[in-house]
Order: C-alpha cells, then structure tokens, then sequence
C-alpha cells in the first residue's frame, strides 16, 4: 500500500467509527479521537522525519484552533474538537482546512434542513444568535460561566458525521 493512502484509509475509518457513535449517541469516543491523535503524530514522525512531525502537529493544533471555540461556546462537543485535531496529525493542515470548510457547508445544509422539517427554523435562528450573542460577550465573560450555562450543550448537528462527508468529498477531489 503506498505510504500517502495509509493517511487517508486511518482517517477514513477512525472518521466512519465516529460518525456511526455521534448519529446514535451524539458522543465521540475518546478512544478513537485521541488514538488518531497520537498515531498520526508518530506516523509523521516515523515516516518523514522532523518535518512530517512539524506537519502532524500543524494540522492538529489547526483542527483544534478551529473548533475550540464554538466548543467553549457551546456549539459542539469535545469529540468533535478532538476529531479534527487528530485528522490533522494524519492529513496536515491544507488538506485538515478542506475538510473543515466541506464539514461546515455539508453541517449547514443539515441544521436547514432538519429545522425546515421540524417546524423550528425560528427557534434554530433564535440559538444562532444565542451563539452569536455568547461569542460577542466571550471576551467579557470567564470561559468556565460560558461552559456551565444550563441547557446550552443541546445539538441538532451530528458533527463527526459532518466531518466524514467533508473527509469522503475532500478524497474525491484528489487528483
């Protein structure tokens, strides 16, 4: 198997694992995030040195940079943080950005969706601006108040699955 699909197959899989538990359970196994983590981190490193470590640690702190806040906003869970930061020790940065930027449209298009079935789309713009409100007062507020405010962890979006179709539509337009 040549050495640039073994990064695409390990992220496939682990992302496949994580979109079947975040569409049953809206969880994201620890397991499997922070293994990709790690694994990605020393597959770089063991297969191109120095330089592919710099990557692996670039692409994680990317993913992670990414998410952290609309985490802390209460907009997605942990998992989905972890998952990007450990597809970014695998794929690096550039590739780890086209799969964020597929997640985020292919998530919109759901959360439109889903709020057109369910007669909601008042009340998904009323937690949009929510979002938006905390994100503008963030600076003002401590992060811990921001993170215990009651009922604010609800999710519409499954986002690890979100981030499987950005990974599957990211692979399919590799040359």
């Amino acid at each position: 198997m040549s050495e640039s699909l073994i990064p695409i197959l390990v992220a496939s899989l682990a992302c496949l694992a994580c979109a079947v538990t975040d569409i049953r359970r809206f969880r994201v196994p620890n397991a499997i995030t922070l293994s990709l983590l790690v694994s990605g981190l020393i597959y770089q490193a063991t297969v191109e040195g120095w330089p592919g470590l710099a990557r692996g640690v670039g692409g994680a702190a990317f993913g992670f940079a990414c998410l952290i806040v609309p985490y802390l906003l209460g907009g997605m869970g942990a998992g989905d943080v972890k998952l990007l930061a450990g597809l970014g020790a695998w794929l690096g940065l550039s590739m780890t950005s086209d799969v964020l930027i597929a997640a985020a449209l292919f998530g919109g298009v759901y959360a439109l969706i889903l709020a057109a079935m369910t007669g909601s789309v008042r009340r998904t713009l009323a937690d949009l601006k929510s979002l938006i409100d905390r994100g503008a007062r963030a600076a003002e507020v401590p992060v811990q108040r921001v993170v215990e405010q009651p009922g604010h962890r609800r999710r519409l979006v499954p986002f690890a699955a979100m981030v499987a179709l950005g990974l599957f539509a990211t692979i399919a337009r590799l040359p």
